[in-house]
């Protein structure tokens, strides 16, 4: 897998957890709807500093690694755990 630009290594990430599509991701980094699609897409390569750093954290990586490739690419094992822990933070809407 090609893990070049900042699209891609979102997309690695978000496909590590069965199930998270992007619309789930944009609600629990608080983005737009859409907005991971676009950045998975290649139309938003240049993302803002507050939207790499809520990728990050929901993802369980880096901001180096996310933005750059620099370092270890994270484990299935501890992005499967962040996003948990994500969604485990994030109101229940469906109650």
């Amino acid at each position: 897998d090609n893990l070049s630009t900042f699209g891609a290594r979102v997309r690695y990430l978000r496909e590590q957890v069965d199930g998270l599509a992007c619309a789930e991701l944009d609600r629990l980094a608080d983005l737009h709807r859409g907005h991971v699609w676009q950045i998975e897409d290649g139309s938003r390569e240049n993302p803002e500093s507050k939207t790499v750093r809520a990728l990050a954290r929901v993802l369980g990586c880096s901001v180096g690694w996310l933005l750059d490739g620099e370092g270890k690419t994270p484990s299935g094992r501890t992005v499967r755990a962040a996003v948990a822990a994500a969604r485990e933070a994030m109101p229940n809407e469906a109650a």
